[in-house]
């Protein structure tokens, strides 16, 4: 083999190494930290749907969980859902397609998310976000190798505490209030939830519709990346055409937009195609 074909063969081959062991390292991260969760939920106790346990909530959270959990059904220990949609970021306002898989604990916070947005054939990444034991991380990656973003620190944790909040509407089990939530009255239709976990606490206002339906999540505690460092913003979150899954409704459509000062930008529109419950 003469020179002119071994080195573009050396430098296809360091590439495809390289692809594969940070595909490899990203897979066996993810299932470290979804066996994990599923460990520590299947180790706790776990309470049954009825009205006693809700009835001393505000009354749309109330009628919320009665709607959408049947009387009976046993906490959700492990959610695991499908998405697919399109996704944007501020950095680049095109919309791409988005196919993602996304797990939750039931009744501790905790988030395995990974996804692949397709811009085009050549404008591709692989997105990844974990959250266990009070502490987050992520990454973003082009064409699944070149690390364009990897997000970590307290603001990242926050984010993601505050992001595992507003979609647990899609177990909403956990919404049932524990040692780490709480609920506080607002009116009729609104009622906020705060959850604090290893010194750390977000809080979020939750709008409910005539058919008890959360149609609308409203956070102040979520960070977005900006140029030079991370910036808490107002984010929303529209929730609507809820459907059972395994006795339980969920919204299968949500948006969700920054709310900025000059702006509302929305960056994500979901559909829920499959939810698996254990």
């Amino acid at each position: 083999m003469d020179k002119l074909t071994f080195i573009p063969s050396v430098v296809v081959l360091t590439i495809i190494v390289v692809v594969v062991s940070s595909l490899i390292r990203s897979i066996l991260r993810r299932s470290r930290t979804v066996k994990h969760l599923r460990d520590v939920e299947w180790s706790r106790e776990h309470k049954k749907m009825n009205h006693a346990v809700v009835a001393s909530l505000p009354q749309p959270v109330q009628r919320y969980l009665e709607m959408c959990i049947r009387e009976g059904t046993e906490q959700i220990r492990f959610a695991t859902l499908q998405q697919e949609g399109e996704w944007r970021a501020l950095s680049n306002p095109e919309w791409g397609r988005i196919r993602a898989r996304a797990h939750y604990s039931g009744t501790m916070p905790g988030l395995v998310w990974h996804a692949n947005i397709r811009n085009s054939f050549w404008n591709r990444t692989d997105a990844q976000l974990l959250y266990d034991a009070g502490q987050g991380s992520g990454f973003v990656k082009y064409l699944g190798m070149i690390t364009l973003f990897d997000p970590s620190g307290p603001e990242v944790a926050t984010a993601l505490l505050s992001r595992i909040l507003m979609e647990a509407v899609w177990f909403p089990t956990s919404l049932i209030p524990s040692g780490m939530m709480r609920w506080e009255a607002v009116d009729e239709h609104s009622a906020k939830a705060t959850v604090q976990e290893r010194g750390r606490s977000i809080s979020a206002m939750f709008y409910f519709n005539a058919n008890n339906e959360v149609e609308r999540i409203v956070t102040r505690d979520k960070y977005r990346d900006a140029e030079t460092a991370y910036e808490r913003e107002q984010c929303t979150m529209y929730c609507s055409d809820y459907k059972e899954f395994q006795g339980i409704r969920i919204p299968t459509t949500v948006r969700i937009e920054w709310n900025l000062d000059d702006e509302d930008f929305e960056y994500a529109r979901l559909h829920i195609t499959d939810a698996i419950f254990e």
